[in-house]
């Protein structure tokens, strides 16, 4: 990464502009595309496990809105060695809009 930028930094100077992807929106991109990546890696966890649950948590942020955390608990069977491991995976944060329960 520091030679990427190294480049890119003495390529201002250059006539030819060389690609950087350094932007904010494909930054962002980038980061959508590696989060969903592991979300879809934890869920197939959890779909192969044969037990797990779902911990929600609610807390308010500095400007009181009301947001819920969501992880997913479940058990990892090792089928050389026969070793339980129970995992923890935290999933998201989301906002919420109603706490009636509906």
């Amino acid at each position: 990464m520091r030679e990427h930028i190294h480049r890119i930094q003495a390529s201002k100077f250059d006539s030819t502009r060389m690609t950087h992807y350094l932007g904010d929106q494909i930054q962002n991109e980038i980061i959508n595309l590696l989060g969903t990546t592991i979300k879809n890696y934890i869920l197939n966890k959890v779909r192969e496990s044969k037990y797990f649950s779902i911990i929600l948590d609610c807390t308010s942020d500095v400007s009181h809105t009301e947001q819920i955390t969501v992880i997913l608990r479940y058990v990892v069977l090792n089928s050389e060695t026969k070793n339980v491991t129970i995992c923890e995976s935290f999933i998201g944060i989301c906002p919420i809009t109603s706490s009636t329960g509906e």
